[in-house]
């Protein structure tokens, strides 16, 4: 099966159209995790080089800019100015990938390094998609810190299933590419982490819960040595957040990520971690609406769930079960209702009601026939 998808391309195009250019040089946030204090930073650079070309239908860094490598450099600095050391884990990630260096060039990849090298810090991670990954880059990576040190690159997997990949997310790149990242990181004793989102479009409730499972059983046993799990939010100018205001996604809810910890084996949760099951802005342009519950208190469930986030441990995922049972229960009866459907005719119908709403002025079934043959194979 290809890995591109020219349909979504053109239609996150038109959905981006009008969207702002990002305006925060850099942001910063705190968690504890079971090795301490985790900090992430993040920086501005010219964008994404997947959302220059169409991007993921749920992802939005923003509309990027040219900014030289010395601006880049000075609002990391600023930012780790401002953390309060010392840190055990740090990532430091762009808009899109730290080692594809059309959006991080060397000269900044360089002296970001070098900047991180100075810290008093256990781990220090990065974020980058897989076709960035090179045997050059991973050994550039691990020897600009010290020996002692370790290193983590972390990729969004996002869905092992190649059609949902494809059709559902637009991720533009095959599962080889992910394990030969994954291959080449462990030749240079680099830990992987891979990025599984749950929430993904297109699919039902129960579906997405299976999809994520079926993706964190694989990246584990494909050489992942962890997985983040990625609830989604709703953010503007994604594909997502138009489906959403067409009655076509349902807000992913917070019991969904409580049901993917109860059906984990709990000798697997020390490498799961969880993240953004809560939104850190407060600004709307950046978040429209963040996954949570119905019937139920979302600040006990996200109190249960940052002790998770800080543990990993099964006592942390029996409290949660403990929380409102009664509502948990209703909302597994509720999405066993949906009925189920052939994922191959429903999505091609749901490509004819994007092109309607988006006016497309081209039949995507004619201008595409490939697509379409391979969507319903």
């Amino acid at each position: 099966m290809r890995d591109k998808n020219p349909f979504l391309a053109s239609v996150m195009g038109k959905v981006r159209e009008g969207r702002p250019p990002v305006q925060e040089p850099y942001f910063v946030r705190t968690e504890y995790v079971p090795a301490g204090r985790y900090v992430e930073v993040w920086f501005q650079t010219r964008g994404c080089s997947w959302d220059h070309q169409g991007g993921c239908t749920m992802c939005n860094y923003g509309e990027g800019k040219f900014v030289s490598d010395e601006w880049m450099v000075g609002n990391v600095a600023t930012a780790l100015d401002a953390v309060d050391w010392p840190v055990d884990e740090l990532m430091v990630s762009p808009s899109g990938s730290m080692l594809d260096e059309v959006e991080v060039p060397k000269g900044a990849r360089l002296a970001i390094y070098e900047m991180v090298a100075e810290r008093d810090l256990d781990l220090f991670l990065i974020e980058t998609r897989e076709d960035s990954v090179t045997d050059e880059l991973a050994a550039e990576l691990v020897a600009k810190q010290p020996a002692e040190r370790r290193v983590a690159i972390e990729i969004g997997l996002e869905s092992c299933d190649p059609w949902i990949r494809r059709f559902c997310i637009n991720k533009g790149v095959s599962l080889t590419q992910f394990i030969n990242a994954v291959d080449i990181a462990r030749r240079h004793g680099i830990i992987v982490y891979a990025n599984v989102c749950l929430g993904t479009p297109f699919l039902t409730a129960r579906q997405q819960i299976e999809d994520s499972l079926t993706t964190i059983q694989w990246a584990l046993h494909n050489g992942a040595d962890k997985v983040v799990v990625f609830p989604l939010h709703i953010k503007p100018f994604t594909l997502l957040d138009r489906l959403y205001d067409w009655d076509m996604y349902a807000p992913t809810s917070l019991w969904s990520l409580v049901e993917i910890l109860r059906r984990l084996d709990p000798t697997q949760l020390p490498r799961i971690e969880i993240a953004w099951y809560k939104n850190y802005y407060s600004d709307s342009n950046k978040v429209r609406i963040a996954p949570g519950v119905d019937k139920a208190p979302p600040a006990e469930i996200i109190a249960a769930l940052d002790r998770f986030r800080a543990e990993q441990s099964e006592d942390s995922v029996k409290e949660l079960l403990r929380l409102e049972p009664t509502a948990r229960e209703q909302w597994s009866r509720d999405i066993d209702t949906v009925p189920v459907v052939d994922r191959r005719q429903a999505m091609a119908e749901s490509y004819d009601r994007i092109s309607k709403k988006l006016s497309m002025k081209w039949q995507w079934r004619e201008r595409f026939p490939d697509l379409l043959a391979d969507m319903l194979k």
